[in-house]
C-alpha cells in the first residue's frame, strides 16, 4: 500500500481525540497505511492481531454480508476483538480512499508500557460507540459526507451549467469544487485535501466526462464517500449505464449514492422508471436544469438536513395530519421526504403529489363520505367490505398510472407481506396500488396481491409509525405525526348479551332497527389491533433528533367515522395555527416544530 503523506501527522491528535503526547506515541509505534476504495481492512472470523485507527476516510462494517455501520475519521477499528483476544466479528471495507494507523499486539504492549493512558482512551472510544448503539434502530442511518463526488450517468457528460445551483448549494460553506486535476494547483493531492475535509472542511469533486479524463474520474471515484450520479435526460439514452456507474454500484453503499434525473425546465416528471431500472442508488431526485428550489432540496438531503415527515396510521384520524401540514406550510416550513403506513401512506402520497391540504381533505371527504367507498359491505368470503368501489376511488384520486418514482419528492409506503412474514417498504410502482396495499386492513379489505403473487396487507401490523424506515433512507431530522396513544379501551356491555348468529342475521337484514348493540364492529377491532404492537414499539423508541407530535382525537370519534374527518381537520388546524402563531414570536423552522411538540 502507498504510505500517507507525513505532513498529515499534525492533525492526528485532533482527529483521534488524543492528547498530543499520546498521539505522538501512537504514531511512533504504529504502521501508517493507505487503503483504496473496496480494500478489505479485516475479515469476519479472522484473528484479531492488530488494532486500527482511522486518520482519514470512511469504512463500512459488514456482518454476514449486510452493511450495519460506518466508521469515520478519528475512530478505532477492531478494538473489541483486539482487546478481548478473540476473532473478528465483522468484515471492514474501505468506503473511499483512506488512511489508517496499524498497531500490532506487540507494538500495543510496548506503547502501553510507556503511555498507559492510551488504553483508557481506546476503552473510552469503545464505550462511546456502544452507548450510541443502545436503543437505536437496527438499520444503518445515512451519514453526511465530507467528500462528495458528482459523476455523469448514462452516455451523456455532465452539464455543469445546468447543475450550477447544486454546486453552489454544496459549496455554501466555502468548500472547494474541483473539476479536474488542474484545479489542485499547489494543494497537493486529492487525498491530502480529503484529510482536511475529514477535519470539517468539505470537498466536492466533479468529472464532466470520464471518457476524456479517466485518471481524474478514478480520483473522484476513489476519494468520495457520497457520490451523486447525474443522468441528463435531455441528452442521454434511457437504459444506458456506463462502466463507471457499474463500478459505483459494485463498491459504494446504495444509501451513499444519490441519483439526479436532470430534465428541461417546464417538462413533466414522467417515465422515470426507464431511467431508474438497473441502477443502484439510495434516493433519486428530480431536478429541472438550473432550478434553485430543486438544488436546495437535494443539498439538504445530502447534507443530512432534509426534513422528513412520517405519517402514522389511524383511519379517519389521519385527517389531522393534513391540518397540521397546512398550518406548518403557512409558517414557511418545507418538507423534503414523506412516508407512512395505512392512511398515513395515503396522506403522504397526496402530499408528494403537490396537492394543497384543502384539496386533499376535499378528496378524502369525497372518497370516504360522499361515495362511501370504504363502507360498502359484501358477503364475507374475502373481506367484509367490497374493495371494488374503494379501488375505483383510489384510482380516480391518485391516478391510474401515476408512478411513485415520478413524484416531486421521495415517498414510501409501508405494508406487511404475508408471503415473507415481514414488513415491506414500497417505493416504486403505481401510487394508488402502494396506498391500497399499505391500507389493506385484514378482514376489512382483501389483501392486495402484487404481480409476482406477493400478498400484502396493512403495514400497521408491523409498525404503525414507520420512523425507523425513514431513518434508514435518509439522515437528518424527521417530523413524526402519530395518533395519540390510548391504551385503555373498554366497552360498556355485558358480554353474555352479545347476539349470536340469529341476531347477526337480523342486524344484516333490518340494520339498527334490530336493536342497538354496544359492541365493537369487526372493522373497529381490526383497526385497533393494528396499533397495539406499534404503541409498544413507540413507547421504547429513541427519539434522537426527531420531533414527535401526537394527533388529538374528537370525543366519540372512531377509526372509521370519516363523516367526522372534516370536523377534526378544521379543529386541528385552528388549534395548531393558534399555537404556532404564539410560538412564532420566538421560534422558526425546526425550532418552531420542537417548541410545538414540547408545549401542551
Amino acid at each position: 500500500m502507498d504510505q500517507p503523506n507525513p505532513e498529515t501527522g499534525h492533525a492526528e491528535a485532533e482527529q483521534l481525540g488524543l492528547h498530543p503526547e499520546l498521539a505522538k506515541a501512537l504514531r511512533a509505534a504504529a504502521e501508517p497505511r493507505r487503503v483504496m476504495r473496496g480494500d478489505v481492512l479485516m475479515e469476519q472470523g479472522s484473528k484479531a492481531d492488530a488494532l486500527f485507527f482511522v486518520l482519514s476516510g470512511r469504512f463500512t462494517v459488514i456482518v454476514n454480508g449486510a452493511a450495519i455501520a460506518e466508521i469515520g475519521s478519528g475512530e478505532p477499528i477492531g478494538e473489541v476483538a483486539f482487546l478481548g483476544g478473540g476473532t473478528r466479528s465483522a468484515t471492514v471495507v474501505a468506503a473511499r480512499s483512506s488512511e489508517v494507523l496499524v498497531l500490532t499486539q506487540e507494538a500495543y504492549d510496548q506503547v502501553l508500557d510507556r503511555q498507559p493512558a492510551l488504553g483508557s482512551a481506546i476503552i473510552s472510544a469503545l464505550a462511546n460507540r456502544l452507548r450510541t448503539a443502545v436503543s437505536k434502530t437496527p438499520q444503518m442511518r445515512p451519514r453526511p459526507a465530507n467528500v462528495i463526488g458528482i459523476l455523469p450517468g448514462g452516455n451523456a457528460p455532465l452539464d455543469l451549467t445546468a447543475l450550477a445551483p447544486l454546486l453552489a448549494g454544496l459549496n455554501q460553506t466555502g468548500a472547494p469544487v474541483l473539476t479536474s486535476a488542474a484545479d489542485l494547483g499547489s494543494e497537493g493531492s486529492v487525498a491530502d485535501l480529503a484529510l482536511h475535509a475529514d477535519a470539517g472542511e468539505r470537498l466536492v469533486l466533479t468529472c464532466a466526462n470520464p471518457e476524456e479524463d479517466p485518471a481524474w474520474a478514478d480520483e473522484v471515484f476513489q476519494n468520495c464517500e457520497t457520490i451523486i450520479v447525474c443522468v441528463d435526460r435531455r441528452t442521454a439514452t434511457a437504459g444506458s449505464i456506463g462502466q463507471l456507474e457499474s463500478r459505483i454500484a459494485d463498491s459504494v453503499l446504495r444509501q451513499n449514492t444519490h441519483l439526479v434525473l436532470l430534465r428541461e425546465p417546464g417538462t413533466e416528471r414522467t417515465g422515470s422508471a426507464a431511467w431508474l431500472d438497473g441502477r443502484s442508488f439510495g434516493l433519486h431526485h428530480h431536478m429541472e436544469a438550473g432550478s434553485q428550489a430543486d438544488a436546495a432540496r437535494i443539498t439538504r438531503l445530502i447534507d443530512g438536513e432534509g426534513l422528513g415527515v412520517v405519517f402514522g396510521g389511524g383511519g379517519a384520524f389521519g385527517t389531522a395530519h393534513l391540518a397540521m401540514l397546512k398550518a406548518f406550510g403557512a409558517h414557511g416550513i418545507e418538507f423534503d421526504m414523506v412516508g407512512g403506513t395505512s392512511v398515513g401512506a395515503a396522506m403522504a402520497g397526496a402530499f408528494a403529489m403537490g396537492l394543497s391540504m384543502d384539496e386533499v381533505i376535499d378528496r378524502f371527504v369525497e372518497m370516504f363520505v360522499t361515495s362511501g367507498a370504504a363502507t360498502k359491505f359484501t358477503l364475507p368470503f374475502w373481506s367484509i367490505m367490497d374493495h371494488k368501489p374503494f379501488d375505483a376511488q383510489l384510482q380516480h384520486h391518485y391516478g391510474v398510472d401515476r408512478m411513485a418514482e415520478d413524484l416531486a419528492i421521495n415517498f414510501f409506503a409501508l405494508a406487511t407481506s404475508l408471503s415473507q412474514n415481514a414488513p415491506v417498504v414500497l417505493r416504486r410502482g403505481k401510487l394508488w396500488e402502494m396506498v391500497r396495499a399499505s391500507g389493506s386492513i385484514p378482514a376489512v379489505f382483501p389483501p392486495y396481491v402484487m404481480e409476482d403473487g406477493e400478498v400484502l396487507v396493512d403495514g400497521g401490523l408491523f409498525n404503525n409509525v414507520p420512523v425507523d424506515t425513514m431513518r434508514s433512507l435518509k439522515g437528518g431530522p424527521n417530523l413524526v405525526l402519530r395518533l395519540e396513544p390510548k391504551t385503555d379501551w373498554r366497552v360498556d356491555m355485558d358480554y353474555a348479551k352479545l347476539p349470536g348468529r340469529g341476531g347477526a342475521f337480523k342486524r344484516a337484514i333490518f340494520g339498527r332497527r334490530a336493536g342497538k348493540v354496544r359492541f365493537p364492529s369487526t372493522s373497529s377491532v381490526m383497526t385497533r389491533s393494528l396499533i397495539v404492537n406499534s404503541e409498544n414499539l413507540q413507547a421504547n423508541i429513541d427519539r434522537e433528533q426527531d420531533i414527535f407530535i401526537d394527533l388529538q382525537r374528537i370525543k366519540g370519534m372512531g377509526f372509521m367515522q370519516w363523516q367526522k374527518g372534516r370536523d377534526l381537520f378544521d379543529k386541528t388546524y385552528q388549534e395548531t395555527s393558534e399555537r404556532l402563531d404564539k410560538l412564532a414570536a420566538q421560534h422558526s423552522g425546526l425550532d418552531l416544530l420542537r417548541a410545538l411538540a414540547e408545549t401542551p
